[in-house]
């Protein structure tokens, strides 16, 4: 196992570099790109870009080499203290053989994002040690109500480094137990991408997150079906599953009872004595809390209660 790496807290008047791993900055999303900066800049953070972050490439900023120079240039980067991703997609898998590992090893660096960022979150993680974070993408940051929810989060885990996580108020023991380990996941399509590569995640004593933003019942089944066939699920310490888009939000179910992720996770474990918890504070379509990927927490199902107990910055 790596040596843990943390990045060092921010300041005002510190550098954040922008990439985008997966999805372009569309014409679309430039004005919610051009909010995002500006709102940052109000705050007194100054805002570097990657070059390639408008280039087109099936579904991505570019082709894979492109966009991983993009973010080995902004670890190299000694005037960049943190790095958040543009966005979210599908296509972080991709820029995998291009990344400079040492880079990141070098110069550990606050690293954001969810959704398909959940990747390089964990392969940072195994390949460095580097602690990152599964948060905000910096295209949340696209209007005020938004900018202003997810700035009290950011201001209090990189500028006070309070570990302190968001109570939910509809969480709830979905399998009694209490567990400790190292976090990693959390998009469980996107984790998917590494199996079966030189990037696999170990699961071996870990507390695993969970969440999606499209995923029907028979492919909650099929995924977990299919980690726990790799063992996956003999090797967890235990489980969290966030909030699911495709299954809880009025938008996207339109009305309809659908059985929840953490129901048919359970019912596919039941002959496993893993805890599991629902926390609706990481996800899509929601305000995410910022949680470190690659450091120690402790669930307690029975309590509803997700605590992170190990040093995630510096």
């Amino acid at each position: 196992m790596q040596e843990k790496l943390l990045a060092k807290k921010l300041k005002k008047g510190d550098t954040i570099g922008i990439i985008a791993p997966s999805f372009e900055v569309s014409e679309e999303a430039f004005e919610s790109y051009e909010y995002a900066k500006a709102f940052f800049e109000k705050k007194g953070f100054n805002i570097k870009t990657g070059k390639h972050i408008r280039e087109k490439w099936f579904g991505s900023a570019g082709e894979p080499e492109k966009r991983a120079e993009d973010l080995n240039a902004m670890f190299c980067d000694r005037d960049v203290d943190a790095i958040i991703c543009l966005n979210g997609g599908g296509t972080s898998n991709t820029m995998l053989p291009f990344i400079d590992f040492d880079a990141v090893k070098n110069n550990p660096k606050i690293f954001m994002g969810y959704s398909d960022i959940s990747v390089l979150n964990q392969v940072f993680w195994q390949k460095t040690g580097l602690v990152t974070f599964n948060g905000p993408l910096f295209q949340d940051f696209c209007n005020a109500e938004a900018a202003a929810a997810y700035y009290l989060e950011f201001e209090e885990r990189f500028i006070e480094g309070k570990s302190s996580l968001p109570k939910d108020p509809n969480s709830r023991c979905v399998r009694s137990g209490r567990a400790t380990g190292i976090l990693v996941g959390t998009n469980v399509k996107c984790s998917m991408n590494l199996m079966g590569t030189p990037y696999q995640v170990d699961y071996t004593d870990k507390i695993l997150a969970l969440e999606a933003w499209g995923i029907s019942n028979y492919e909650c089944a099929v995924r977990f079906s299919q980690l726990k066939q790799a063992g996956a699920f003999d090797k967890v310490r235990g489980i969290v599953v966030g909030y699911v888009y495709a299954l809880q939000d009025e938008r996207a179910t339109e009305g309809k009872r659908l059985e929840q992720m953490e129901d048919i996770l359970a019912d596919i474990l039941k002959d496993k004595d893993i805890p599991i918890l629902k926390y609706n504070k990481f996800g899509h379509e929601m305000i995410n809390a910022i949680i470190p990927i690659g450091t120690e927490v402790s669930i307690d199902a029975d309590r509803c209660e997700i605590e992170i107990n190990g040093s995630f910055i510096e």
